[in-house]
């Protein structure tokens, strides 16, 4: 690492802390129009909508909410159409993933001539950097408020496309732990357990750097140390706070790193078999880190020890702990899968841009035989 050379970049201004949430009125500042990207029911259900329009005074709004989970190229295009028809000056995207993910490929596709799937297949290149947007993360885990990437599936070919672009950083984030307690149990335990692979991931990624590696250590611990209590009492304000600054350091570290096996196999998991994204990556969590062990032994024992392990075997083991104390599935079978759907999940899911990031050279027959280790 002494000679290697470092780059790390983060132009996204992060307000973070209880009561984060007030900072949109300074954000807006003397814009005029408003597009709120979000999803159909939470901000209605629990009453954020209306504190963000208190905060909004005076603007004009409109509100895009059709958002769903897993984005498709449909929703990214209704809601350019929306984008280019109210014509914003700032963009707010409040969600999860999915939303925040949306509303950044909306405010930068609805600026730049061509199609959704002509930017998906690069046949068209990004020249402009769109509408500003402001990103309000409602759960812990993707941080997409936070990186340059928009997940998009692409329905017609079963896969996911990640549209990865610097003009996809939001201007703004705004990461308010109050939001995540209105979270289902569901919710807390996808989004904190993608959170975790995001770590990981970005930890033994062969991109790593120094700057990226202490988000990432930070992360673990942080998550190790919370995501259970935040499950168990998602009212408690330690533990919400905890998780928000778990999943902001994995954005701090993946979002110059990129992820690696783990987060390619989940994507058919996710559009195949209908598997929550944060589950499917972390199916496979414990067989990719026994597998890299042996390539990165320091780094590996430095994983350990923030998840509080004796070694790789013991860590794979708290690993999958951790799921099942919050409701998840250690295996495949479990969630449904048959050993023949093996290579369907390897067909649409073995990715060579995520693959190449794995520290331990990965072939087809590699993680072929992980995913049967997964049942």
């Amino acid at each position: 690492m002494a000679n290697k050379k470092i780059d790390y970049f983060m132009p996204t201004e992060i307000t973070f802390g209880h009561g984060a949430i007030a900072e949109l009125k300074n954000i807006a500042g003397r814009k005029k129009r408003i597009l709120l990207v979000t999803g159909r029911t939470f901000l209605k259900k629990t009453g954020w909508l209306d504190k963000i329009r208190g905060l909004l005074k005076g603007k004009k709004i409109e509100i895009f909410d059709g958002v769903y989970e897993n984005p498709d190229i449909a929703l990214i295009e209704a809601g350019i159409k929306a984008a280019k028809s109210f014509k914003p000056d700032l963009i707010i995207g409040i969600g999860g993933g999915s939303v925040l993910d949306s509303a950044k490929a909306i405010a930068l596709l609805a600026g730049n001539k061509g199609s959704v799937i002509s930017f998906l297949d690069k046949k068209v290149k990004i020249v402009r950097r769109g509408i500003a947007v402001a990103a309000v993360p409602t759960t812990a885990g993707s941080s997409s408020e936070i990186t340059p990437y928009s997940v998009i599936t692409v329905k017609e070919r079963g896969i996911k496309i990640t549209l990865a672009h610097e003009y996809l950083y939001p201007s703004f984030a705004v990461i308010d732990p109050d939001i995540l307690s209105s979270l289902s149990k569901s919710q807390i335990a996808n989004s904190g357990i993608d959170a975790l692979c995001h770590s990981i991931e970005s930890y033994w990624n062969v991109n790593h750097n120094p700057v990226s590696d202490m988000f990432a250590l930070e992360s673990i611990r942080l998550i190790f140390r919370s995501l259970k209590s935040f499950f168990r009492s998602p009212s408690s304000k330690k533990a919400a706070f905890d998780m928000a600054a778990a999943s902001m350091f994995a954005g701090l570290a993946f979002s110059n790193t990129r992820t690696t096996a783990c987060h390619s196999i989940s994507y058919p998991l996710t559009t195949v078999f209908g598997i929550p994204h944060g589950q499917a990556c972390a199916v496979t969590l414990p067989g990719v880190l026994t597998y890299n062990a042996s390539v990165i032994p320091e780094r590996m024992m430095n994983i350990c020890q923030a998840i509080g392990a004796k070694n790789p075997k013991d860590a794979s083991a708290r690993i999958k702990r951790l799921m099942k104390d919050i409701g998840l599935k250690t295996g495949l079978k479990a969630l449904g899968l048959n050993r023949k759907d093996l290579e369907t999940v390897l067909d649409k899911g073995f990715t060579p841009e995520r693959m190449v990031n794995n520290p331990r050279k990965i072939a087809r027959a590699d993680m072929s035989r992980i995913l049967a280790g997964c049942f």
